[in-house]
């Protein structure tokens, strides 16, 4: 039974969340990319840490423990512009660019970092593998992951396809 929710659940998030970021990675879409990637760390991090309270604790620790290391010390920063980006419509600490990878993480005051849209995309690719992963061998993660997919407060993902 976990095995299968497991499985519907990883099919599901690649379904929209992997394979419907690239359509965003142009000039019209680059600024969306960077809150849907915000937006599926929340969802992993809400199974992962099922037994954290805090939306912000879980994002952050996401971040730290699946994302490549030179994140982690930018985790509360990073907390901070997904805060921003969605509730201000404004990228707070960060320069936000697209197609410029060679600009990726490099310091330009009087931002904290640039983050280039592709960079940010590949990094949560690799960190959401790394979490499905460890999320299929470790039954202490399972139990998290089971305890948020049955939450009546949300964690499943239904989807009605097909229209009215």
């Amino acid at each position: 039974m976990v095995v299968d929710e497991i499985e519907n659940s990883h099919r599901r998030f690649s379904e929209i969340f992997l394979a419907g970021i690239p359509g965003l990675l142009n000039d019209d879409g680059a600024y969306l990319s960077f809150i849907c990637v915000f937006a599926g760390i929340e969802a992993l991090a809400g199974y992962r840490y099922s037994d954290v309270k805090g939306k912000g604790d879980r994002f952050r620790s996401f971040v730290t423990e699946y994302f490549e290391a030179r994140y982690g010390p930018l985790a509360n920063q990073i907390w901070d512009l997904r805060n921003s980006m969605i509730h201000c419509f404004s990228p707070k600490h960060f320069a936000l660019c697209h197609h410029q990878s060679h600009l990726h993480f490099t310091d330009q005051p009087p931002f904290l970092k640039v983050l280039n849209a592709e960079d940010v995309y590949a990094a949560f690719v690799q960190a959401s593998e790394k979490y499905f992963q460890q999320l299929k061998s470790d039954s202490r993660i399972q139990t998290l992951f089971h305890k948020r997919l049955t939450d009546p407060e949300g964690g499943g993902l239904y989807v009605v396809a097909g229209g009215a």
